[in-house]
């Protein structure tokens, strides 16, 4: 035993970096200022292989998470994650609509948990996710300055 509680998630100092805003040692985000330097920088360069790297780095919460999520789908069956993924979705509504901080947390841990379920049911890999979302974001970005340029959707003033 190496004196760790093998049930707390917690980063290894290798992870850490020194907060560029309040010099405070942090993983990925400072939980002080709120700064996200690493991952906003990777984002904005759309370096999708740093992303994909800051979130392998946290392999240890990865496997701990993949390896429950597996225990969980195994016990229960494709059939009934499926459809507790729609079940938990609907609680994440109803906590959105609530607007209920606590709820939404919760709420969006569960839909978390089950959307890795839906993953290795339908053999979904997270690096596919990754460079869908950025993607996705990085599409909508560009609308977004079209639109404040003046530029329509058909490239017309």
């Amino acid at each position: 035993m190496n004196g760790v509680d093998d049930n707390k998630l917690e980063p290894s100092d290798e992870y850490k970096f020194k907060c560029s805003i309040c010099m405070n040692n942090q993983s990925l985000m400072c939980h002080v200022c709120k700064n996200q330097d690493r991952f906003v920088n990777a984002f904005n360069r759309k370096d999708s292989d740093v992303i994909v790297g800051i979130v392998e780095k946290y392999s240890d919460y990865n496997q701990k998470i993949v390896e429950g999520g597996k225990k969980i789908l195994e016990f229960f069956g494709n059939n009934a994650q499926h459809m507790k993924t729609f079940e938990e979705m609907g609680e994440l509504q109803s906590e959105l609509a609530r607007a209920n901080r606590e709820g939404i947390k919760n709420e969006l841990a569960d839909v978390q948990v089950m959307l890795l379920q839906m993953q290795m049911i339908y053999q979904i890999d997270h690096r596919e996710i990754i460079e869908t979302m950025i993607a996705k974001i990085s599409r909508t970005l560009a609308k977004i300055d079209s639109l404040k340029s003046g530029v329509d959707r058909n490239g017309c003033r």
